[in-house]
Parts: C-alpha cells; sequence; structure tokens
C-alpha cells in the first residue's frame, strides 16, 4: 500500500515537471521505464525521510525552546553584531521576562532575511548543579543567542548549548520585544 502511494506521488510530481518543462517551451523526450519509475520512487521517499527529520528536528527544538525558563536567565547581554561589543546588559528579571514570554507563543518559521543584523542579544543563566558539583562552583552559562534584523520581524535563535543549532522565525512581536530593551 506505501509502495503505491510513493509511486503516485513520485508520477504526479514527474507529470507536473513534465508539464511545467512543456510550458515553458522545453521539449522533453524521454520514455518511463522500470528503472525511472523506481528513480523517482527512491527520490520521493528521501524527500519523505527528509521532510519528517526536518519536522522532528523542529519539534525539538521548539520544546527546548518552551522549556526556556526566562525566571532562570540571570541576565541578557546585547551586543553590536559588526563589532561585537556590549551594547547594554539587562539584569532586571521583570524586563527579561517581559522580552522573551513572546517566544513560548506560536511563531512562523522563516528563512534568514538578506537585510543586515541589528543586535545579538546573549540569554545567559546559571549552569546546572550536577551531582558532586559544589554550589560555589556553578558559574553562568549562555543558552541562547537571538538576532534581530534591520527593518524585519524575522529573529534567528541560535541554541549555543546544543552547538549552536539556528532557525529563523517571523514574529513581531518577539523582534518588537527584544527591540525594546535597548
Amino acid at each position: 500500500m506505501v509502495a503505491k502511494k510513493s509511486v503516485l506521488v513520485a508520477l504526479s510530481i514527474a507529470s507536473l515537471m513534465v508539464a511545467s518543462l512543456l510550458l515553458s517551451g522545453c521539449s522533453v523526450n524521454f520514455s518511463l521505464n522500470e528503472d525511472s519509475i523506481n528513480d523517482a520512487v527512491d527520490s520521493a521517499s528521501e524527500a519523505r525521510e527528509s521532510f519528517a527529520n526536518a519536522a522532528k528536528e523542529y519539534e525539538e527544538i521548539a520544546e527546548i525552546l518552551a522549556g526556556v525558563e526566562s525566571n532562570k536567565a540571570t541576565r541578557i547581554v546585547v551586543c553590536d553584531p559588526k563589532t561585537g561589543k556590549t551594547i547594554t546588559e539587562i539584569t532586571d528579571q521583570s524586563t527579561i521576562e517581559k522580552a522573551l514570554m513572546p517566544l513560548s507563543e506560536e511563531n512562523t518559521l522563516a528563512v534568514k532575511p538578506d537585510t543586515p543584523e541589528e543586535y545579538i542579544f546573549e540569554l545567559w543563566q546559571p549552569e546546572t548543579i550536577t551531582l558532586g558539583k559544589d554550589k560555589s562552583d556553578v558559574s553562568e552559562e549562555k543558552v541562547l543567542e537571538i538576532t534581530t534584523y534591520k527593518d524585519s520581524n524575522t529573529i534567528q535563535i541560535s541554541l549555543v548549548a546544543l552547538g549552536n543549532i539556528s532557525l529563523s522565525m517571523t514574529s513581531a512581536e518577539s523582534a518588537e520585544a527584544l527591540r525594546s530593551m535597548v
């Protein structure tokens, strides 16, 4: 049953591609044989797996973002993306929570804009105390970097704790909340 669906999807995609080529003025000379159908099925299967993996990764990132506890944040450091210098540092807990609240709401995934970077917001919090570690040995760690872009509602979030896995999303409310701290 799955194979039939895959073949139907592959044939549908192939027919749309052929129609697009013909409408654009290209001549198409090819024959459908078992190898080309199998190749199309393989390609469709790979695409399906790729989309499934991407969806899983974004779901994991969304869970991590939802788990970011803004009340644990000790500070947000705002940096100039060109120079890397600190513009301001926010330590007021209510300001931090207010700025980060829109991130936990529903936002739309987006493509990184072509406009220049505006600000980089570094979110710092105490590192997790692990078994056998003394509380006095606990330091701060940067857990997130959020970048805003000039004249854009798109922000990029980099999960520093996960090796800088990044995603861009459109959220006018998040972008404005972050900019209001500067």
